[in-house]
């Protein structure tokens, strides 16, 4: 079987209500839940009229049960749901229920629960996958704490020395679909499941409509959404797919439920879905990206959309992600933003920044710049970006005091924003610290790493986050900040590897980059779509060849970093693009656009230093531990980070040809994107330059490495500029530069595109 990157089947019209529905596809025995999935025997879901509306339509990794009574956690590396008492205290009511795949978000409805599964895998990929996650999570491995011990006392669980085996990306991305499944309430069973529907590959946001008789299910890889009849949770069925820019993920309703707005990871765009009580279509809908830090005469773009968050009256969205490029002292990387738009009139409610310019700093002044004390205390300085807000992940808003409840994935907080402020992001209420026991070397936590979902009790005294890299769920007490940890599982990885993975969301480390994690620019180990700028910017006199990277070039303080070179020339800016690194990087080496990286270990230690302000030092070669760091996230890199699921299945008559003519000579693709080398010779071949951009310096040195063409479907733009917005734009631009495309019919570049998008 061959794979492919593509949507389940083209878009279908708008079913009847009414008609018959088909029956989910069979599972084989290799993909059945280990949960029987027979009707239960004690609840059955209420008929539409009589249900309560859902008191959150999103979902989240975290939910309450509509009867408020129990708190459901999704937990997508061990694929279970964990259904656990909300106050912890008796934990011989606590269920681990298996998913026939990993659940992404839960939306607890009366009667039934809902959650997405990012993948139902073949029988190759269960069994590839399985190795991953090691054995099943019981409730017996579940422990209630409320000091949490040290980073040491956890990985005595872990298994030491054990070596971390590559994944096959090959075997572990197949995948027979994403699943929206329905479960009852069971007394003894926790969760039974009575339905599911087929969706797209990597199904991950939900949300419900208020009638409770419809969902929006966003699948993120393959950029589509569905909507599905979820009336009879017997026999859902879908209704309408609707494709969308990259990414989709976080879905939020309009209060009248006849539409409903669709968050990006990757872009600054949201897509609206309106006439879900008639006709579905969606749009683009611009959203300005953090307008209060942009540079003057530019907008930023924006990452990280995970989620959105309505107003209890509907009237106002808010978006948390990162704004790429935006102002703030000492912020190469830009900032975290929750933007701010009226949902009547589609506007932005943030102020525009008005200040022109970027802040001079005179000779001598010292690299770490002070905070100033208003918007006006250096002229064209925006303040400091919160960091407690680095790498938002999730939202929940709170309507006892109108605050926005935003999990900081990388610096592993819950920060409490005012919700009624013009930006929120500037108007911090409160922030509660999750990680804890970090290392002393490294800051990666022994607890509460990663927040990745959060619900808040019926009375809103009560928050429940689960931290991914720790598989920990936390009960904090909103006045007091009193918190009661719940361990639900253990990771199952090598050491190095889980040291890896705790590592790779983390900000806290400021000796890997300068305020981000890896998982900032590589979410879920992909991309953020930008092409960002390198220049020779280091005034540290620390190792990287003197480069480092810049968001824009307005985040330059450029008399500062002239100055410091003796020089008045402005820097140089070369454009990179994001590459995208889950099952790219299994190979020794080459990295880095050039190739001049022999092998992952050099490129991540460059990399430390390539990621942060010119004013910081990353990891020196010669520092053991700093060394051991780069190791651990190598070592996940291989063995746990997943790389996205894509529907294995023969290839169409269309990308039948395309195959043809990929391998033939006419074209000359496979001559470097060698099909049995990962879709790459390694090989950095001199190429004619391509023009250069607008906001960038044309390049020197135009040899760049050739790379692996496996996921290219869903990696837009392309080449290392981003120029090349489409594989349309990329196929039909190319001439001969890369292989020979110029002189393919229309029928011909349709077909090399349809199978570029299969691999």
């Amino acid at each position: 079987m061959l794979l492919v990157g593509a949507v389940l089947g083209a878009a279908c019209g708008e079913a009847d209500p009414g008609a018959p529905t088909a029956a989910p596809p069979p599972v084989s025995a290799s993909t059945a839940p280990r949960v029987s999935s027979a009707a239960p025997t004690s609840t059955t879901p209420a008929p539409p009229a009589a249900r309560t509306p859902p008191r959150t339509t999103s979902g989240n990794a975290v939910a309450l049960s509509a009867a408020a009574d129990r708190v459901l956690v999704a937990d997508e590396d061990h694929e279970v749901v964990f259904v656990a008492p909300l106050a912890f205290d008796d934990l011989s009511s606590l269920r681990v229920v298996e998913m026939p795949g990993p659940p992404a978000q839960i939306v607890a409805l009366d009667g039934f629960v809902l959650v997405t599964i990012r993948t139902l895998p073949t029988a190759a990929s269960r069994s590839a996958r399985d190795a991953i996650r090691g054995p099943a999570a019981t409730a017996a491995d579940v422990s209630r704490f409320e000091t949490a011990p040290a980073v040491g006392a956890k990985e005595k669980t872990a298994k030491q020395g054990s070596p971390a085996p590559k994944l096959d990306p090959t075997v572990v991305r197949q995948s027979q679909g994403g699943l929206l499944v329905a479960f009852a309430p069971d007394a003894d069973k926790g969760l039974v499941e009575i339905g599911r529907v087929t969706l797209a590959p990597d199904a991950w946001g939900v949300a419900v409509d208020p009638a409770g008789a419809r969902a929006v299910v966003s699948s993120a890889f393959a950029a589509e959404v569905a909507i599905v009849d979820i009336r009879d949770p017997k026999a859902m069925r879908v209704t309408k797919t609707l494709p969308t820019a990259r990414e989709p993920r976080g879905v939020a309703f309009s209060k009248d439920g006849r539409s409903a707005f669709v968050s990006h990871l990757v872009g600054g765009e949201l897509t609206e879905i309106v006439g879900l009580d008639a006709t579905p279509s969606a749009a683009s809908v611009p959203l300005a990206v953090a307008p209060e830090r942009g540079p003057a005469g530019r907008e930023s773009a924006a990452s990280l959309g995970y989620a959105l968050a309505l107003s209890p009256d509907g009237n106002t969205l808010f978006a948390p992600r990162h704004a790429l490029g935006a102002e703030g002292n000492e912020s190469w990387w830009g900032a975290p933003t929750v933007d701010v738009m009226d949902v009547a009139t589609k506007r932005s409610l943030q102020p525009v920044r008005t200040l022109a310019g970027a802040a001079t700093i005179a000779t001598g002044h010292p690299p770490a710049m002070t905070d100033p004390p208003e918007w006006g205390a250096l002229e064209g300085q925006a303040p400091k970006p919160a960091l407690e807000l680095v790498q938002p992940r999730a939202v929940v808003y709170r309507k006892r005091n109108d605050a926005l409840l935003v999990l900081g994935e990388g610096a592993d907080t819950v920060t409490a924003l005012d919700a009624l402020a013009p930006s929120p992001a500037l108007a911090i209420i409160d922030t509660f610290k999750l990680g804890n026991g970090y290392a002393p070397f490294g800051e990666y936590p022994a607890h509460g790493g990663a927040p990745t979902g959060i619900a808040l009790s019926r009375d809103e005294s009560v928050m429940y986050v689960f931290c991914r890299t720790t598989f920990d769920l936390a009960r904090i007490d909103y006045e007091t900040g009193d918190k009661t940890w719940l361990h639900l599982a253990n990771d199952a990885l090598p050491v190095a590897a889980a040291r890896g993975r705790a590592l790779f969301t983390e900000a806290r480390p400021g000796i890997l980059s300068g305020g981000l994690g890896c998982a900032a620019c590589h979410p879920d180990g992909r991309d953020d779509g930008y092409v960002w700028r390198e220049g020779h910017l280091d005034v540290s006199g620390g190792a990287g060849e003197g480069k480092r990277f810049v968001g824009q070039r307005a985040n330059i303080k450029r008399e500062f970093f002239s100055s410091q070179k003796g020089t008045s020339e402005p820097t140089l800016l070369y454009p990179r693009q994001t590459p995208m690194i889950a099952g790219r990087i299994r190979s020794n080496g080459p990295y880095g656009w050039h190739g001049d990286d022999k092998d992952m270990l050099v490129r991540l230690l460059k990399g430390s230093n390539l990621h942060r302000g010119g004013w910081e030092k990353g990891i020196s070669p010669d520092v053991g531990q700093g060394v051991a760091m780069i190791h651990y996230l190598v070592e996940y890199g291989r063995a746990g980070l997943l790389p996205p699921p894509t529907l294995a299945r023969d290839l169409t008559e269309q990308e039948k040809k395309g195959k043809g003519l990929f391998e033939s000579e006419k074209t000359g693709c496979s001559t470097c994107h060698k099909p049995e080398r990962e879709m790459t010779d390694r090989s950095v071949p001199p190429l004619n330059p391509l023009p250069t951009l607008a906001g960038f310096d044309p390049e020197s040195d135009n040899a760049f490495k050739t790379p692996s063409l496996w996921f290219i479907g869903g990696t837009a733009p392309y080449f290392h500029d981003g120029s090349a917005k489409t594989l349309e734009d990329l196929v039909k631009s190319n001439g001969s530069r890369m292989g020979t495309t110029g002189g393919l019919s229309t029928d011909e570049r349709d077909a090399l595109v349809a199978y570029l998008r299969t691999l």
